[in-house]
């Protein structure tokens, strides 16, 4: 076994600069797939409103038209290893269904507001007959789709101006920084293009050259500005593109010698774009003719004859105006921008179990098994995002782990403080406490069978680990490809790798991933993660955090800050869906309402409730 070993690691060394960079399972490099997806409808398009940067949320039919996007996207097998997004809560909200519906919540999502859709400046909120009314409808009429026209600015009053909001104030770059988003005015087609294409160019080409598997989600302009980017589509016919809500949009690529060029079919199902819909024709044709329809009502045009262009304006005389805000008006809109971002919030630190699973409800094993919510889990996320909100407590950044209870929790209480946008880190290093071949189990049978003694030291011993689970059993992360494709900041295992190469006939690197978990092993993963990353990225930054994860990674967390005994920590438990608010400064924890004994903390639980060492100055 040695010898086999050692020559692994030698045939591992020499080939090290050809393995893919998905090494787990040995897939092949692959030049990547792009799936674009227009977000589903909103109120506001019923009511043909002018909505660009301001945020209605999905509507039911919206919500039905993502499901079958996702039943289009699984009939033909396709699954993803990114996703990019706007910070509008129409996109957002379309992608965390689609990837709920794709069991791909876990995913990176990287939510950017160069992808946001066109700026409609004034126009924002109106329908076409109040913007005739204020504008003229010839003006209005210039407007649509235009490559060089755009409608004026915000007025400084606009209900729906973006300037004071969080999300384009507090904006994050990929490094995290601050860097506040100077908000446009009214955009033209080709100013959105400009805009979104530095995403396109930077970040989405990247990870496809890196083989990812890239979904896009965003709306109709900022989609055709990627379509117009890979196909070179003229600007005088850019706008002529039909972007139905809701109809994935797939490109595929392959490499000229050392470029990436996209594979063109033979039958180009939409002229003059090397991708597919994945709907048949009739299909497709009906949803382009509706969505073109809604464009032109929403203008107050009637339907263009077949040989007229369908971004312009048969009927209109008038030649595109160009309306900027006045100058006034921009320095005020500045002041009140730098007011606002001069403010300084109250930072918060909160940290909250995921709501209850039916396992929780069964008294079953639970650990990396990956669970959904229960109804009354859902039911407490939202309870603890209304609190929140009632307290007017915001965040800068979410952190989770790999497992969908607390990431559905995370999203339930971001959707209840209207957080949608905040960027959300999932790492495996807050996933539950691994419980081995105890996975699954009841633990009332378990403790009937091995006794309460040894029971105890399984469920709660702080150096004890449950009995391994075997390397070919469904529960061990090994054999799930969310672990195995993405896990990188963890050693190889000699014995993994041996078993997975001889099985598969190949050589096949895994990564030393647990079997069974003790507490401390849970502790040794949670708290670099807490001290390297959500500390010092974050917290020292003066961000607010938001954590979201299971009992035990939370039990060691609360452990390292307060300095719990290991005789103690098996005491302590930790109420499902309960906001807990860390003060870094005072070194305390606090409820938002009621006292520590309304809740069952366990008999230790006063270990986490102990005088701060500060005074609050701001009580």
């Amino acid at each position: 076994a040695a010898a086999v070993l050692l020559l692994l690691l030698n045939l591992q060394s020499a080939r090290a600069l050809r393995l893919p960079p998905r090494l787990g399972g040995g897939r092949a490099k692959s030049t990547g797939t792009l799936i674009l997806v227009r977000h589903g409808d909103t109120q506001w398009d019923r009511r043909r409103r002018f909505t660009g940067w301001a945020d209605p949320a999905l509507s039911e039919a919206g919500e039905e038209q993502v499901g079958l996007a996702a039943r289009a996207l699984l009939e033909s097998g396709y699954t993803f290893d990114v996703a990019y997004t706007s910070v509008l809560k129409r996109a957002v909200q379309t992608t965390w269904l689609l990837l709920k519906e794709l069991s791909l919540v876990h995913i990176t999502v990287h939510k950017d507001w160069r992808l946001n859709e066109r700026s409609y400046g004034a126009l924002t909120g109106r329908t076409h007959e109040e913007a005739c009314r204020d504008f003229g409808h010839a003006r209005v009429a210039s407007w649509r789709r235009s490559f060089v026209a755009a409608p004026p600015g915000y007025p400084v009053d606009h209900p729906h101006s973006p300037a004071r909001e969080a999300r384009y104030l507090r904006w994050q770059e990929s490094d995290g920084s601050f860097a506040p988003v100077a908000i446009p005015g009214g955009e033209s087609l080709g100013d959105t293009i400009a805009r979104c294409l530095p995403v396109w160019k930077d970040q989405i080409v990247s990870d496809l050259r890196e083989g990812k598997r890239v979904l896009v989600v965003a709306h109709g302009n900022t989609i055709r500005a990627i379509m117009q980017a890979i196909d070179g589509v003229d600007d005088a016919d850019v706008a002529d593109l039909e972007v139905p809500s809701c109809i994935p949009f797939v490109y595929r690529f392959d490499w000229s010698g050392a470029e990436l060029a996209v594979v063109r079919p033979e039958g180009a199902q939409v002229p003059g774009l090397s991708g597919e819909y994945l709907a048949d024709d009739a299909v497709l044709r009906e949803a382009q003719q509706r969505m073109r329809q809604a464009s032109l009502n929403r203008y107050g045009l009637a339907e263009p004859t077949p040989d007229s262009h369908l971004h312009t304006d048969s009927g209109v005389e008038a030649p595109p105006v160009m309306v900027r805000r006045s100058a006034e008006d921009v320095e005020q809109e500045a002041r009140i921008r730098t007011a606002v971002a001069a403010s300084r919030r109250r930072q918060y630190v909160v940290i909250v179990r995921h709501g209850k699973t039916e396992h929780n409800k069964l008294g079953l094993f639970t650990g990396w098994e990956d669970v959904s919510l229960a109804q009354e889990g859902r039911e407490e996320a939202r309870k603890a995002g209304a609190l929140l909100a009632a307290k007017g407590i915001e965040f800068d950044v979410v952190y989770t782990s790999w497992l969908q209870r607390a990431i559905e929790t995370a999203w339930l209480i971001l959707e209840g403080i209207d957080g949608q946008w905040i960027p959300i880190h999932k790492t495996w290093r807050l996933n539950e406490r691994m419980y081995g071949a105890l996975t699954g189990l009841s633990k009332k049978k378990t403790r009937a069978q091995f006794g309460d003694v040894q029971f105890k030291k399984w469920r709660r011993g702080y150096t004890t680990r449950p009995p391994p689970v075997s390397s070919f059993s469904a529960n061990y992360p090994g054999n799930d490809r969310r672990y195995v494709d993405n896990i990188r900041d963890v050693r190889i295992s000699l014995k993994e790798t041996l078993i997975r190469s001889v099985e598969c006939g190949r050589i096949s690197i895994h990564r030393k991933l647990p079997h069974a978990e003790s507490l401390k092993d849970c502790m040794e993963r949670t708290i670099p993660y807490w001290v390297n990353s959500i500390e010092k990225e974050a917290i020292d930054a003066g961000k607010s955090v938001l954590v979201a994860s299971s009992e035990n990674a939370i039990r060691g967390l609360l452990m390292h800050l307060f300095d719990i005994p290991a005789d103690r920590i098996s005491g302590i438990e930790i109420p499902t869906g309960l906001p807990l608010v860390y003060d870094v400064q005072r070194k305390c924890l606090s409820l938002l309402e009621g006292d520590f004994s309304d809740h069952n903390f366990g008999n230790s639980g006063e270990l986490l409730f102990t005088p701060c060492l500060l005074p609050d100055k701001e009580e």
